[in-house]
């Protein structure tokens, strides 16, 4: 975008202004049919009301004093001289009144039980719609704004309640059914024509030409310095893309460097490695007779477990390396889980029974048959395992095998002091070590769980971690469906 703008600012200032333009006169006209319609609406609503409350006056004050005085009410009431109309009559007249003036107003009744001289009158579809709803709503008004060749009319209508007043009157007149208070009459109805625009918007013409003008004026003033600065920017911003490069390509050849540097390293350790283990193993069993001092034999149990220890961390890192690179060779086979850890078991066992722990294996109960790679269920059990040594201080260890609704889970699980809440999140990180670890200043680089998510996502899974503190924690990889088949065992 900035490179853009040093590019092309004479562009960019012109697309500027017309947006800003193009905005106010779109957001104007919005503006004024908005207000409009508003207008209309608030005038129609204290027109009904205005109606209302003649109507009501009429029948309250009129009315009752008209019969008092032997005057007689009726619906012909231009026919003669001695009558006077019913309320409702005199407010349909009147809005008659009002519409043959030509004032923009009018108002109208109608119900499903009109007066005789009414009984033909077609209603419209805004009357027929209104009376449909405010029979079912009566306490909410009907409005629409409708278009027709001389203008915007807004129809407003509002339904019409029976009156303690009104009742008797209605009932004598014998108009539709037997009336009681609160039922439904019908319908009062104003309509109101809506405001013309075109002075509002010749106006709106006037501003927007001259506010053209002004945004002309402050776009060049203001924008022009603001795309001097933005080109240097832009030139600055280049040169430093450039050095970024150059130093991210000395960094990769770098990692590029270490990574190999690594892996010979720790192939060149793993050969001496092999014969410390293999000659302290010789020494600790006595295998070329028996060693005169019994601290000798300690230390070569203690050169060892110690090879061992080492060689382990060379093999993770190894691994971690090959992860990272991508270089990990996956290699698919049908996997028999039940002879699986059945070779795994003694080798995971003496690593638990050394640090006065207790393992046992809870194989699934049919025979399950894991469709991937081997050397990575073998590594996520070890690793798991592993963990719970160092760090759980437990006296149980529990390694699960089970099948449910045709989902594989390999859990690992300790009775041990579980693990904070704040670890939890960021145990699966690569070098994380928990406060556990540190507290107990446990030997290992940090990504034992780090590679068993790692290794669980190229099966499609991930490590999940159940834990509370004092309660033990629950590592386990859940497989997917299409990676397992299961045979029942006989």
């Amino acid at each position: 975008m900035i490179r853009a703008i040093g590019r092309y600012p004479q562009v960019i200032v012109t697309i500027f202004i017309f947006g800003v333009l193009g905005l106010f006169i779109f957001g104007s006209r919005y503006y004024i049919e908005q207000s409009r319609q508003a207008l209309a609406l608030e005038t129609a609503e204290a027109f009904e009301i205005s109606i209302s409350t003649l109507h009501l006056f009429y029948s309250k004050e009129i009315v009752p004093r008209a019969e008092a005085a032997g005057v007689e009410l009726t619906e012909n009431f231009r026919e003669t001289t001695d009558k006077i109309p019913f309320p409702a009559t005199m407010t349909m007249n009147y809005g008659e009144e009002l519409h043959a003036n030509r004032t923009g107003m009018s108002t109208a009744m109608y119900s499903h039980y009109p007066f005789p001289n009414r009984a033909n009158r077609e209603l419209d579809n805004f009357q027929k719609q209104a009376l449909a709803f405010l029979e079912k709503n009566p306490e909410d008004p009907f409005v629409k704004l409708n278009t027709t060749d001389d203008g915007d009319v807004i129809r407003y209508a509002r339904s019409i309640i029976m009156e303690p007043d009104c009742v008797q009157c209605h009932n004598d007149a014998g108009v539709g059914k037997p009336w009681k208070v609160g039922d439904f009459r019908g319908v009062r109805e104003v309509s109101i024509d809506l405001p013309r625009s075109s002075v509002i918007e010749n106006e709106m013409k006037n501003l927007t030409i001259g506010l053209s003008i002004t945004i002309a004026v402050l776009g060049m003033l203001l924008m022009l310095p603001t795309v001097n600065i933005l080109q240097s920017t832009s030139r600055a911003n280049e040169k430093l893309a450039a050095e970024l490069a150059e130093k991210n390509t000395d960094l990769q050849q770098a990692d590029l460097q270490k990574s190999r540097l690594m892996k010979g390293v720790g192939h060149d350790l793993k050969t001496p490695l092999n014969a410390i283990i293999g000659f302290s193993d010789a020494m600790q069993n006595e295998l070329f007779g028996k060693l005169n001092n019994e601290k000798y034999k300690d230390y070569a149990s203690s050169i060892h477990s110690s090879g061992v220890h080492l060689m382990q961390m060379i093999e993770q890192l190894l691994t971690t390396g090959i992860i990272q690179d991508g270089g990990w060779s996956y290699h698919e086979e049908e996997i028999d889980l039940r002879k699986l850890l059945h070779s795994m078991d003694p080798i995971l066992r003496v690593t638990v029974e050394q640090a006065d722990m207790e393992l046992t294996l809870h194989p699934a109960k049919q025979d399950v048959f894991l469709r991937g790679d081997g050397r990575a269920i073998r590594q996520i059990l070890t690793n798991l395992v592993d963990n719970a040594v160092k760090y759980s201080k437990a006296s149980q260890i529990d390694i699960r095998c089970d099948v449910k609704k045709n989902e594989l889970t390999l859990s690992v699980q300790d009775n041990g002091i579980g693990i904070p809440e704040r670890d939890l999140k960021k145990l699966k990180e690569e070098h994380y070590r928990g406060k556990t670890s540190q507290e107990n200043n446990s030997a290992g680089l940090g990504i034992g769980l780090w590679l068993v998510d790692n290794f669980a996502k190229i099966h499609g899974s991930e490590l999940i971690i159940n834990s509370t503190e004092t309660q033990g924690s629950r590592f386990e990889v859940r497989f997917p469906p299409e990676r397992i088949s299961l045979k029942t065992t006989v």
